[in-house]
This record gives C-alpha cells, structure tokens and sequence, in this order.
C-alpha cells in the first residue's frame, strides 16, 4: 500500500484558506488539532538542531502577518497536510454516506 511521502509536506494555513475551511464548519475542528504557536511561529536557521542559532524569524512579529489579523476574521494556522487530508477525507466520506453518496 502507499501510505504517502515519508518526508513532511506542507503545513501552513494561511488566513485566506482558514476562512474557506470556516464556510465548510472545519475551522474549530482545525484549532483543535494546531500545535501550541510557540512551537511553529519562528523559523530557526542553524548549525544543527543542538547547534549555534544564526537566525530566529518571529514570524508573527511580520508585518504581512499583523495585516493578515487585521482583514480577515481567520487567523493562520499550522497543522500539516496529512492531518489536514485526513479530516478532509473523514468529513467527505459521513457527508457521502449522510447523502447516500459514494465517494470515489
């Protein structure tokens, strides 16, 4: 079976996408599974993982992020693609069998 990509894929969602997934009833349910900010708000650049920090991104601290929170009623969200397809996929599948649909 193919279980997917061994590597992590995309993860950010931007405020845009968060109010699309609001309009479907996900948003809540999206929160619920997002880490705490502190773990995915900076980016670090470094030697290695135990090594010398040479950068810190904050990027909350961003100015595109402070508009983002200004003109949307969403706001980003971390939570990575597998998670994301597989609430996605659960949600496609009740409203299928809700209907007496067949998901293909």
């Amino acid at each position: 079976g193919n279980d997917g990509p061994a590597h992590p894929r995309a993860h950010v969602l931007h405020c845009r996408a968060m109010e699309v997934l609001r309009e479907a009833g996900l948003e809540r349910e999206i929160w619920d599974m997002v880490p705490p900010s502190e773990h995915w708000r900076a980016f670090r650049y470094c030697q290695s993982l135990v090594g010398t920090d040479y950068c810190r991104d904050d990027h909350f601290a961003s100015a595109e992020f402070r508009m983002q929170s200004q003109v949307s009623p969403s706001r980003v969200a971390q939570l990575s693609q597998p998670r994301l397809e597989s609430l996605l996929l659960q949600r496609a599948q009740a409203a299928a069998e809700q209907s007496g649909s067949q998901l293909l």
